[in-house]
């Protein structure tokens, strides 16, 4: 069981930060997803010597929204360079997210609707401009007009009944081909998990195939646990029957033998992890035609029911050693070493905040976890941000201590009077922080701590 300890969260009494800009081009729609995406700089001097300058334009932020609009916008300009209606009006975004445009002309987007479709683009890129003024804003039309609508590429039918964004397994850099892999509940039931290959090689159009189905079916009881569980399972109910509970929160991994792994948050406040010893790419469905059941092929290695309320999201550093889940209630659950097995429950770190409604969460990426030498940050510590019904977005270190990881804020970022729905973490060219909170309101603020 996973201890317990008391953790207040009003945050540091000094002086509070305030927002290094605030996006209003959704507004007033509800911001629904948030991703940064650092791209390679585009430069029109290429003896140019201004790193950091070529830095700070590469850095991008995609946006969707509750009428599934999505843009992507630039961090340097704070202008969209696309703006477009990327999913039927009315359906909410759930996710969006950017794939190494491996220096090409485009940005390679894929976005999530309640409209039952995922969607990958192909958005053109466009120069990097000077930091603007404000009369700058008025541009952003023009910018949009040069880069034209970006273009859909292939189209993937999933099950949108639920509140669970996709998870995407990037191509592995350095091997051949180009193949993503995304994790979603299933077509049918939303209590279990597909798994999709999509081939994305530039040799042609891309294709989409389900390698994975009806990942845990069978092997939760009806109270949602699987049988034997010590932790108290609550019954999910649909129609007075009982059924597995919603999957909430999906998290993708490649294991060792290019095998799967899917870390997942539930209905019912338990976060699991399901493992395969199969290939990535072995379904045993023939070319073209749909996957067969395959959740013979997956086992459920641990499971643990660590809030009282519905999992709303998790998080998964890149290393994977550290796995970060919010609920409905007020606890922030910190599991060390997530995908190791056996799993020792004396790494996980339940902290009681006192704050109900933890709605988003983000990580900073290891990859910008440091750019400078210099830089002052313990390389063992994560950096996340959570969002919560208060409006308000917390910043935290996550440290290692013991066999276990404790967490410390160390920002509150007040600014949305209204529930905070999507957070995103990046790292500038200074090494400072870069944080984006998105609202009900509409808008996205932007934050910028440390340097």
């Amino acid at each position: 069981m996973a201890a317990r300890l008391a953790h207040y969260d009003d945050g540091p009494s000094s002086s509070a930060p305030h927002p290094l800009w605030i996006l209003r081009h959704h507004s007033p729609v509800p911001v629904t997803a948030l991703a940064f995406h650092e791209a390679a700089a585009q430069r029109d001097d290429e003896d140019s010597d201004d790193d950091e300058d070529a830095a700070d334009g590469s850095l991008l932020l995609v946006a969707g929204d509750a009428d599934g609009q999505v843009s992507l916008s630039s961090v340097a300009t704070y202008r969209p360079q696309h703006f477009w209606q990327a999913h039927a009006k009315g359906s909410s975004i759930l996710g969006v997210e950017a794939l190494d445009d491996q220096g090409g002309q485009y940005h390679r987007l894929v976005t999530h609707g309640r409209d039952h479709k995922i969607h990958f683009w192909r958005a053109r890129k466009t120069s990097s401009q000077p930091p603007p003024s404000v009369k700058a804003a008025s541009h952003a039309a023009e910018d949009q007009e040069k880069a034209g609508k970006p273009e859909l590429t292939v189209t993937i039918e999933v099950n949108a009944l639920n509140f669970c964004r996709f998870s995407l397994l990037h191509p592995t850099p350095g091997q051949s081909g180009d193949t993503a892999f995304i994790a979603v509940p299933h077509t049918l039931e939303s209590g279990w998990i597909d798994v999709y290959s999509v081939d994305l090689s530039s040799g042609g159009t891309p294709k989409a195939q389900r390698i994975h189905t009806a990942i845990g079916k069978g092997m939760l009881s009806p109270g949602g646990l699987a049988a034997g569980s010590s932790a108290a399972s609550g019954g999910a109910m649909s129609g007075g029957v009982s059924r597995a509970p919603i999957t909430m929160s999906l998290h993708l991994v490649a294991t060792e033998g290019a095998g799967l792994a899917i870390l997942a948050g539930y209905e019912d406040g338990a976060v699991r992890l399901w493992k395969t010893k199969k290939a990535a790419h072995e379904s045993g469905a023939s070319s073209g035609s749909a996957a067969a059941d395959s959740s013979a092929a997956w086992s459920l290695v641990w499971e643990e029911k660590v809030h009282r309320e519905t999992v709303l999201s998790t998080c998964l550093s890149y290393s994977t050693d550290l796995l970060i889940s919010t609920s409905a209630d007020d606890r922030l659950a910190l599991f060390a070493q997530p995908t190791a097995h056996p799993p020792n429950w004396s790494k996980a770190n339940v902290l009681e905040t006192h704050k109900q409604g933890r709605s988003s969460l983000a990580m900073l990426p290891a990859a910008q976890r440091r750019r400078s030498g210099n830089a002052k940050e313990d390389e063992s510590a994560h950096i996340f941000i959570v969002g919560g019904w208060d409006g308000r977005a917390r910043l935290y270190r996550a440290s290692p201590a013991a066999d276990s990881y404790d967490a410390e804020i160390i920002a509150v970022l007040r600014y949305h009077k209204e529930s905070v729905q999507a957070v995103a973490l990046a790292r500038s060219a200074d090494d400072a922080i870069l944080a984006a909170v998105a609202g009900k309101d509409g808008r996205i603020s932007l934050w910028k701590h440390g340097s």
